[in-house]
């Protein structure tokens, strides 16, 4: 929880307590005499995975009462291994429950459409994600070529359950070039199997956080343009209201049906938050930290259509046999009990650190003191837009936002 001390001048003494571990938060009561044991650290931290098949099943504590699980398995039009169900399910125990595989109370996320990609190729089509050849519903413009997955960085076979802090999803896909069908020997329809693009996706799932890091290497010969290339989107179940810190949207707003800025409105943009008014759940969409977008600056940086959110990446670029692109990215879900008109408060989790995430919706000054859980842990700071100043004190920081923008903080 966030609490506020009012004083007659300008400046605001702001304490931020936050439990990181789990994305809850306690009061000022409740923190009093409160001590973390490195043993209830790792407790926070653990998750299971099991390996059914082809699909991969891991169950993270979300709060008190709620386990996070995350589904892996192949899906969409093209079959492609990803991310497929984020959901929750009940459990009051200290430790996730060990069958991750069982139905949920709330589902987070659904991949009934795209969530990593696609992309559009000049005179063309949409390749990968959930696209077939010119939109016919019949040929197939992608395939997953290997998939493994790993627990702390042992290779898992179907079968095998374990615990494990650190669960790893590696995907190599075959992205097909749509200038070159093929046809079929008996006359049918033509399919493709030139491949235009090398997928390679790493998913790495630390206390029900996903993070990727993806890298697309290109395998023309003839000269080929993307038109479009989204990258990261949103796939959230429900969602009523739109957050787009450092962009035109400081603070929660109605989702329109449609709405898009352009990267000059929204530099240093790379994160939109999605909320469900009936849930009291967010999506933290995070494109880390400030990507390399192939944009000019009246291009869409970031869209909201066709009922869900994109990062737009890439307009409008030839692309050579031997080049490639990379992006890394963070899906966060969580509860946002600090949400007050002056910020929005929550943690977030990648694999070496944990993130502390600021979002300021207008000018203010705040102490901010960090709780127990990252109290005397080296910090650095990931991201702090523009008018956004902080220095150390001797419980946490002193912000200074000069306007509506965000701080990052990134513990070890």
């Amino acid at each position: 929880m966030v609490m506020l001390k009012s004083y007659v001048s300008f400046y605001i003494s702001l304490l931020l307590l936050i439990s990181c571990g789990n994305n809850s938060f306690i009061n000022e009561m409740d923190f009093e005499g409160y001590t973390e044991t490195h043993e209830q650290d790792d407790l926070a931290e653990k998750q299971y995975v099991k390996i059914d098949g082809d699909q991969a099943y891991i169950g993270a504590k979300f709060d008190d009462t709620h386990d996070i699980t995350i589904t892996f398995k192949k899906c969409m039009f093209n079959e492609l291994m990803t991310f497929f169900q984020v959901g929750l399910a009940e459990n009051a125990n200290k430790l996730p429950a060990i069958n991750p595989e069982r139905k949920v109370d709330q589902v987070l996320n659904l991949a009934t459409s795209d969530n990593v990609g696609p992309v559009l190729i000049q005179g063309g089509s949409w390749i990968g994600g959930n696209h077939s050849y010119q939109e016919g519903g019949q040929v197939k413009t992608a395939r997953t070529l290997s998939y493994e997955f790993y627990a702390d960085g042992e290779l898992l076979k179907a079968g095998d359950e374990r615990w494990a802090k650190v669960i790893t999803v590696r995907v190599q896909n075959a992205l097909y070039d749509p200038l070159r069908p093929s046809p079929q020997p008996d006359g049918g329809l033509v399919y493709l199997d030139h491949t235009l693009i090398l997928e390679n996706v790493t998913y790495t799932v630390v206390s029900g956080n996903i993070q990727i890091t993806l890298s697309h290497e290109y395998r023309n010969d003839d000269k080929r343009v993307i038109d479009r290339y989204y990258g990261m989107q949103s796939m959230f179940v429900g969602e009523t209201d739109l957050m787009t810190p450092n962009g035109i949207f400081p603070d929660f707003q109605k989702i329109p049906d449609e709405i898009f800025f352009s990267k000059i409105s929204g530099q240093g943009f790379n994160r939109f938050i999605e909320y469900n008014n009936s849930t009291g759940i967010c999506q933290s969409t995070f494109l880390y930290p400030e990507p390399q977008r192939f944009l000019d600056q009246d291009n869409r940086v970031f869209i909201r259509a066709y009922g869900k959110s994109y990062h737009n990446l890439l307009a409008s670029k030839e692309v050579k046999m031997g080049e490639t692109l990379s992006w890394f990215g963070l899906y966060t879900w969580f509860r946002p009990s600090t949400n007050n008109h002056n910020y929005l408060a929550y943690c977030g989790q990648m694999k070496d650190e944990k993130l502390l995430f600021i979002d300021c919706k207008r000018s203010f000054q705040g102490e901010i003191s960090f709780p127990n859980t990252l109290s005397g842990k080296k910090y650095r700071t990931l991201f702090a837009g523009q008018g956004i100043s902080v220095q150390k004190s001797k419980d946490g920081v002193r912000l200074t936002a000069e306007r509506n923008g965000s701080l990052i903080l990134a513990f070890k």
